[in-house]
């Protein structure tokens, strides 16, 4: 049902101009919180979504009959295996390639051989140019990589923290929602646990929707490397398909770490084959899997959507651009369920549909 939003409905006591001042000032004020709160803002923000992705199966369990601590250990379980699955597969593949890593790295520097080569006959840039432009270029590339590998450290050094956070906001749950019930007036409390139960669906739906398509990703690019015999095949497909996550970047790291190494080991036959099967999957994500599994979920316009993805990867690395749009869609029906911020949230949004 279509949004009306009447500028009239809305009577604002401040002028327009200092209105405006005011709202910069608290977007400022809160980048300059996230920025400098991230060691306790993170692992919280971290901590609640996966709660958030665990409520809808909780709520289901506890209707069955499941007793509530249960119910808990057996989410907490779940979670646990499938990350210790994820980092023995990782671990597993890592060893296999350490095997082999004198053979890569003689196969790497007889192709950066025929590489030096190729770029002096065609452009006469001689060796010692080619490694001094190199030695330029390495800062600037570890300047892009870092933070990816910061965020990630940040939050295998935080795990336990981020899994006590989780497991006490899973046994919280109904004592923080009665907390929010609480500040709002009798009037309002059906709409906010309407917004309460939106913020919930929208930050499970997207997400657990992610971890199904990643999967279904995972299985496509291993079967297309191994059919097209590229070395590695699953650590190659378990990589690119973990790391489309991160929106937009990801895809590009993964698939990019994917084809350096297919062409590195076995050349450019499996270079292209990587580069088919990515596209191939690309497709059938944005085109069928995203659409269908995910569809909507958070509802923001193509703007919002690029804004808070780099506004978040620049104050909390790759894992601010994992967790931007629940927490972005979250902000949009927060402001939604406010009279007074309703047409914030028009503007946030994809098209004018309610919550």
């Amino acid at each position: 049902m279509p949004i009306k939003y009447d500028k009239d409905s809305v009577k604002h006591p401040i002028h327009p101009l200092l209105r405006i001042t005011l709202i910069l000032l608290l977007i400022s004020l809160s980048v300059v919180i996230l920025k400098y709160g991230k060691p306790l803002l993170m692992p919280l923000a971290i901590a609640a979504i996966l709660a958030m992705l665990m409520s809808p199966l909780m709520d289901r369990m506890l209707k069955v009959g499941f007793p509530e601590w249960l119910t808990i250990t057996l989410l907490t379980l779940v979670l646990l295996i499938i990350g210790a699955i994820v980092f023995y597969l990782i671990g597993k593949q890592i060893g296999v390639i350490s095997q082999d890593w004198q053979q890569i790295q003689k196969s790497l520097m007889s192709k950066l051989d025929k590489f030096q080569q190729f770029l002096q006959q065609t452009f006469d840039i001689t060796p010692s140019a080619q490694e001094s432009q190199a030695k330029k270029a390495l800062p600037k590339l570890g300047k892009l990589v870092m933070p990816f590998i910061g965020s990630v450290s940040q939050i295998i050094s935080n795990s336990v923290l981020i899994l006590i956070y989780y497991i006490l906001m899973l046994m919280g749950r109904s004592h923080f929602k009665n907390f929010i019930l609480r500040l709002v007036y009798s009037d309002k409390k059906e709409e906010t646990k309407r917004a309460i139960s939106a913020c919930v669906s929208t930050s499970s739906r997207y997400l657990f929707g992610r971890l199904i398509i990643m999967a279904v990703l995972a299985v496509i690019y291993s079967l297309g490397f191994w059919l097209g015999d590229v070395p590695y095949a699953f650590f190659l497909g378990l990589i690119a398909a973990l790391l489309s996550i991160i929106p937009f970047l990801g895809n590009i790291i993964g698939g990019g770490v994917a084809m350096v190494l297919a062409f590195v080991t076995s050349g450019f036959t499996s270079l292209l084959i990587v580069v088919a099967v990515i596209v191939i999957g690309q497709i059938i994500d944005n085109y069928l899997l995203t659409p269908m599994i995910v569809g909507n979920a958070v509802k923001l316009n193509p703007f919002i959507t690029i804004v808070s993805i780099v506004a978040f990867s620049i104050i909390w690395g790759s894992i601010g651009a994992i967790i931007a749009l629940p927490l972005t869609g979250m902000l949009r029906i927060l402001l939604y369920n406010m009279s007074a911020t309703r047409p914030y949230a028009f503007f946030l949004a994809s098209k004018e549909s309610e919550p």
